[in-house]
């Protein structure tokens, strides 16, 4: 179970448009890590964690939060569409 306040990481598609995305990756990535190769790669992807943060609320408005409202409102559409089948209205959102 995650921690209070601590918000698990997630990768988001639309980063992969922004113009310094690759940039910021092969910047951390070339950063020495000392370890076995699992150990590196496991710290090196951690170590993007806070840019790929900073990059979403700066560039992107921070798609979590888009992603949760874009999904309550798909689930509220569709209720209303559930209880009220034959209204037209609700399928010309």
């Amino acid at each position: 179970m995650p921690k209070v306040g601590h918000v698990p990481f997630k990768f988001f598609d639309i980063w992969t448009s922004h113009a310094h995305l690759l940039d910021t990756v092969k910047e951390v990535w070339k950063r020495p890590v000392l370890g076995t190769k699992m150990f590196q790669g496991s710290k090196k992807l951690e170590s993007l964690q806070q840019p790929f943060r900073t990059l979403n609320k700066d560039q992107f408005g921070d798609v979590r939060v888009k992603l949760a409202i874009a999904k309550d409102k798909v689930s509220k559409m569709q209720l209303d569409i559930q209880q009220l089948p034959t209204n037209r209205d609700l399928y010309n959102v």
